[in-house]
C-alpha cells in the first residue's frame, strides 16, 4: 500500500530518495535530456503532457526543478553533504 503522507516511520516508508540537485529553469530553456529525465519523454511529448496538467505552455514561467535519485527501501545511514 503506497503511503501519500510526507514524513513516514521507517516500517511505513516504502523507499527513500536522496536530493541531488534542486534549481530554477524557464521552461522554455528545457532541453531534450531534461525532458527524458521528467520520465523518458521527448521535449515534444513533455510539452503536450504539461499542457494537458496546466492549461497552457508560456516558456518564460519560470519552475523549480528537483533532481534526486533513487536510494533504496533502507534508510540511508551515511550522512550526506548538502549539494553544491
Amino acid at each position: 500500500m503506497a503511503t501519500e503522507s510526507l514524513f513516514e516511520s521507517d516500517e511505513e516508508c516504502e523507499c527513500y530518495i536522496r536530493i541531488k540537485d534542486i534549481y530554477e529553469q524557464p521552461l522554455g530553456e528545457m532541453t531534450a535530456r531534461d525532458a527524458e529525465r521528467e520520465g523518458g519523454y521527448t521535449l515534444e511529448e513533455f510539452r503536450k503532457k504539461w499542457e494537458e496538467i496546466n492549461d497552457e505552455w508560456d516558456p518564460d514561467k519560470v519552475v523549480t526543478a528537483v533532481e534526486f535519485e533513487y536510494v533504496g527501501r533502507s534508510r540511508p545511514t551515511k550522512q550526506v553533504s548538502q549539494v553544491e
